[in-house]
């Protein structure tokens, strides 16, 4: 079993992966490519590729980082091995939603509100981009637009910092934290 030190490094990884990506994404008006290898057929546009890398990389950030919290969950003996491990079969959507009522937290959270909202549209998104549905011909024209994918990634970072504080992990959030892993506010 991965340790905690393990577990962080994967989950920094992932947003590490999702912030770079969020960046390039509100620099995107720069960039007029996205691959400098010959491919037959053309790629994304950038603005479309950095929407749906940041996407997909968040999706993986809250995959570990809910595997993550299961851990610490059972290391806290909040649960045992076995209902951790049931507990991963669900989705990370489902997962996050029960983590503050499995680790007893006088708090919730609510996926009809912001930041939370940001989990649960992040799952539906990634359900669509991950098993790629080439049926449905609006799939590239159905890829997030910069602002909604920048949205989506702040409110990201503001729901696990959230996270943190529900569960009993940091007793407010951090706004050093949240300034350094945001990306420039978007447009609206």
């Amino acid at each position: 079993m991965a340790d905690y030190i393990d577990r962080v490094m994967m989950w920094n990884s992932y947003l590490a992966e999702a912030r770079n990506y969020a960046k390039k994404l509100e620099e995107s008006g720069n960039v007029s490519g996205i691959s400098d290898i010959p491919l037959e057929g053309d790629t994304l546009s950038p603005e479309d590729h950095y929407s749906l890398m940041t996407i997909l990389h968040i999706a993986l950030a809250i995959e570990a980082r809910t595997n993550h919290y299961l851990h610490e969950l059972e290391e806290r003996e909040k649960v045992t091995r076995s209902e951790r491990d049931a507990l991963k079969w669900l989705n990370f959507k489902n997962r996050w939603v029960l983590l503050p009522r499995i680790a007893r937290a006088d708090e919730h959270v609510d996926f009809e509100v912001w930041p939370h909202l940001a989990i649960s549209k992040i799952h539906k998104l990634r359900d669509k981009y991950f098993h790629v549905k080439f049926e449905r011909n609006e799939i590239v024209r159905e890829i997030p637009k910069k602002n909604e994918t920048l949205q989506l990634y702040n409110m990201f970072i503001e729901a696990q910092e959230d996270m943190n504080v529900v569960l009993g992990r940091i007793d407010a959030k951090r706004p050093d934290v949240l300034s350094k892993l945001k990306v420039e506010p978007y447009d609206e």
